[in-house]
């Protein structure tokens, strides 16, 4: 029968797993300042979308709405026409990345324990009785 680790020795484990990740990274130079660079470009991510207009619309006008049906508030909408011929364009706007911003901020408030623990964690008896029943009702 296999021993059951005690909580210590699962403690030195994990710190002896913890200390080998950052050694690894560290290897590649991922250190918590390169890490702390990183969040921050993520912290004002863009993205770029397309749309397609008709020659006869305004594009400022049009793209002005379009930003604004996605939740982004500007005064000046910033685009540039991708391609054109004599019918439409394709143009370019580069908007807010809402959902990479909102996990590299759920990232940074993690880091700085904004967040109680998500540990579950359970104490058991040193001797634990399990009985278990098959599908058909015996031991």
């Amino acid at each position: 029968m296999e021993q059951i680790p005690s909580p210590e020795q699962c403690e030195q484990a994990r710190q002896e797993t913890m200390t080998e990740m950052r050694e690894a990274l560290a290897v590649h130079r991922i250190t918590p300042d390169y890490l702390a660079r990183k969040l921050k470009s993520e912290l004002n991510a863009k993205e770029r979308k397309f749309f397609k207009l008709k020659r006869s619309l305004t594009a400022d006008k049009v793209l002005q709405e379009m930003v604004n049906s996605l939740g982004i508030k500007s005064n000046k909408v910033k685009y540039k026409i991708i391609a054109e011929t004599a019918e439409e364009q394709l143009v370019a706007v580069d908007v807010k990345s809402l959902g990479i911003r909102q996990r590299a901020r759920e990232d940074a408030q993690k880091l700085l324990d904004a967040y109680p623990d998500s540990k579950l964690k359970v104490d058991l008896p040193d001797t634990l009785k399990i009985r278990v029943t098959l599908d058909d009702g015996t031991d």
